[in-house]
């Protein structure tokens, strides 16, 4: 336990977590590490699909126009947008259309969809990075060369000069998101600035 900040996580919890991730390794591979196939596009989805268990409610196609919140800033609720679509008026339900109030206790939405009155007066900027390798990024001394690596560049990397740490997905054929038998690796970097 540490003393003095207040922290509860004992040694027990912390060897308890260390069994769990040691039993964890060689169940799908050779790390704990688990890569969705066909990209990370599926992690959107299984949040939506885990929050659903649970009670959330995912919306698409509607930007917030306000959070709800009673006078001591608590949220009671979401003002959403009319849903967009394509093609005419006439032929769209007008309940769609509608702006909605939703009753909730939680709000979860990005920064970058938030209206111009809500959002924080310095918002971070996303910066992404998608490229497409001939050969493997990182090369394996045990001769397998599968690419499937998460790597976390942090910030104030001398080499690099940079405020944000960097996080990155790299993935091969194996995962099935590069092209079958060519070689190609893909390799998807994120950071942020303010």
């Amino acid at each position: 336990s540490t003393q003095g900040s207040g922290s509860t996580y004992t040694t027990k919890n912390g060897v308890d977590d260390l069994v769990a991730h040691m039993t964890a390794l060689g169940r799908f591979g050779d790390t704990a590490f688990l890569v969705p196939m066909y990209g990370s596009g599926e992690l959107s989805q299984a949040f939506c699909r885990s929050g659903a268990v649970y009670g959330s409610t995912y919306m698409l196609r509607r930007s917030p126009l306000a959070v709800i919140t009673d006078d001591s800033k608590v949220v009671k609720g979401i003002v959403l947008s009319g849903e967009e679509h394509i093609g005419d008026a006439n032929e769209i339900s007008t309940d769609d259309i509608k702006d909605k109030s939703i009753s909730c206790k939680n709000v979860i939405v990005p920064s970058t969809m938030m209206p111009s009155s809500m959002a924080h007066e310095r918002q971070a900027r996303i910066y992404r990075r998608v490229c497409i390798l001939r050969g493997s990024l990182i090369r394996d001394d045990s001769g397998d060369d599968e690419q499937r690596h998460a790597v976390v560049i942090p910030p104030h990397t001398t080499s690099v000069d940079n405020m944000s740490a960097i996080h990155g997905v790299v993935f091969d054929e194996s995962s099935f998101v590069a092209p079958s038998g060519k070689g190609y690796t893909l390799v998807h970097l994120t950071t942020s600035k303010q």
